[in-house]
């Protein structure tokens, strides 16, 4: 090859490489076409700085009171069956709360102190309740009236509590009375289905118009829905003030003034218990 031949070809591959970088350079696409198409720039085309996305802050979920937690309540009160009568009754009174009671009622005995009780305008005769055995006491009584009577209250069967019992105003009588009971017989005023009514009382003769806050108080229907003896506990209050009179003046009575009316009362005891905060929520509890 001649020497002038080479030059040409030397020269030539020198332009060739030259030319290369500037043809890739020159043919390189735009990042986004159709923004180059527009006439945008490279720094239009980048994505805008934005913040980060917002997540809605966290609400606290929505506060519910709840009800204090009660206390479960108490299960049904069982008496000790190989425990006497009267000590299965101050029992369920313990049970309630009651503290520091003193027997109310005169008699050694269930038989002497419903011997004991005495009926007013009506008429009475011992019964035998050796044989029932829905029921704990060992004395009972038939009472019953023979004709109307002017007020309610002129028919009783009741009794006076103890001799000189330490006794203040505000201590509570709370004690229990066993009851059955049926109309008779009409009456002028009375028809033979007229409920079947009664009236307990403690009476104090500085104030017989007071009933010693008597609970159950006023006229109590005895429920027919019931068969056989109803239970019935109740609390009064001693009402007169210190040394006014004396424990055996007050009085407790079951009032059976309305028509002709038949009743069997057994099981009959009280106890008077210190007025003290305890034996006041006692008595609430026990009357509910």
């Amino acid at each position: 090859m001649k020497k002038s031949s080479k030059i040409k070809l030397i020269a030539l591959f020198l332009c060739i490489v030259m030319i290369l970088p500037m043809n890739f350079a020159c043919g390189e696409k735009p990042a986004d076409k159709t923004a180059a198409d527009n006439g945008a720039t490279e720094a239009e085309t980048e994505p805008l700085a934005t913040d980060p996305p917002t997540t809605a802050a966290p609400t606290e979920p929505p506060t519910t009171t709840e009800p204090p937690p009660t206390e479960p309540p108490k299960p049904p009160f069982v008496a000790d069956a190989n425990l006497p009568y009267w000590a299965q009754i101050y029992s369920e009174l313990e049970y309630y709360g009651f503290k520091n009671g003193v027997k109310a009622l005169a008699g050694e005995t269930e038989q002497e102190l419903m011997k004991k009780m005495a009926i007013g305008n009506g008429k009475r005769e011992e019964l035998d309740v050796s044989g029932d055995a829905s029921v704990p006491f060992n004395a009972a009584y038939k009472i019953w009236t023979t004709k109307d009577m002017t007020n309610f209250w002129d028919a009783s069967y009741g009794m006076n509590l103890l001799k000189e019992l330490p006794v203040n105003e505000g201590d509570i009588i709370a004690g229990v009375i066993w009851l059955k009971g049926r109309r008779a017989g009409e009456t002028e005023n009375y028809a033979a289905d007229d409920p079947v009514t009664y009236h307990l009382a403690v009476k104090t003769p500085t104030d017989w118009s007071t009933e010693s806050n008597m609970n159950p108080g006023g006229d109590i229907i005895l429920d027919d829905t019931i068969e056989g003896w109803q239970k019935v506990f109740f609390t009064a209050n001693v009402m007169y003030e210190e040394d006014a009179i004396k424990s055996q003046n007050m009085i407790f009575n079951i009032y059976i003034g309305w028509g002709i009316q038949e009743f069997e009362v057994g099981g009959v005891i009280a106890w008077v218990f210190p007025l003290t905060d305890e034996n006041e929520i006692a008595a609430l509890n026990l009357i509910d």
